[in-house]
């Protein structure tokens, strides 16, 4: 909550007691999850100078190998990975994608995410190899990216195709990661990806169903 305060209300931001959180190696993963989701979903709000300190806090975490603890998750090394990819777009070297994509479901997640924001048409290909992932989180996150690549015009015919043979799926996970990632699309991109919206107007989910009924107003 004081994440997202400090973006909208920059003249009152108090990103210090943010810098303490992310700095204290203590920290039960539960109470850094909000703020590293937050700094993923809108970097562009996070000025520069605290950006810059916030990087090698970041990069502790998505390194730092997670307490066990059967009651309670306490992995956080995707959250941070994707925060970081976010907030410095180019910080993630090969090696750190590279254990990513070895990682837990999380981190493999992370890494749909870290390779789908750079935007590179020719990245496809990874992005398929995780469609085939065991795991519907992993999934549902390529679903997510490939709908937004549509949506943004990078490779959208192979994104597109590449979009439906995942939706053969019979749950309703990736159909709700791919509608709500298409609301509010341009009605060229919606018009271009026809057949897909059908196939959604018409899911078993009726949340998949009401997000395109808003989209197509």
């Amino acid at each position: 909550t004081l994440t997202l305060l400090n973006m909208w209300h920059t003249d009152v931001a108090d990103w210090e007691s943010i810098i303490e959180l992310l700095a204290e190696p203590a920290m039960a993963a539960p109470e850094l999850t909000g703020t590293l989701s937050v700094l993923s979903g809108m970097p562009d709000r996070v000025p520069s100078h605290i950006s810059t300190r916030i990087a090698p806090l970041l990069r502790k975490w998505m390194t730092r190998t997670p307490a066990q603890d059967p009651f309670e998750p306490q992995d956080v090394r995707g959250l941070a990975a994707d925060a970081l990819n976010a907030l410095h777009p180019g910080a993630l070297t090969n090696i750190d994608l590279w254990s990513l994509m070895a990682g837990t479901r999380e981190q493999r997640a992370s890494a749909v995410l870290v390779i789908a924001r750079r935007r590179n048409p020719t990245d496809i290909n990874l992005l398929a190899a995780f469609a085939q992932d065991e795991d519907v989180k992993v999934r549902s996150t390529v679903a997510s990216c490939l709908a937004g690549w549509v949506k943004e015009q990078v490779n959208p015919r192979d994104a597109l195709e590449l979009l439906q043979s995942l939706l053969q799926d019979s749950g309703t996970r990736l159909a709700r990661s791919v509608s709500g990632t298409l609301a509010n699309s341009q009605p060229e991109v919606l018009q271009q990806c026809e057949s897909l919206v059908e196939v959604l107007k018409n899911h078993i989910s009726a949340d998949v169903r009401r997000d395109l009924a808003a989209t197509l107003r």
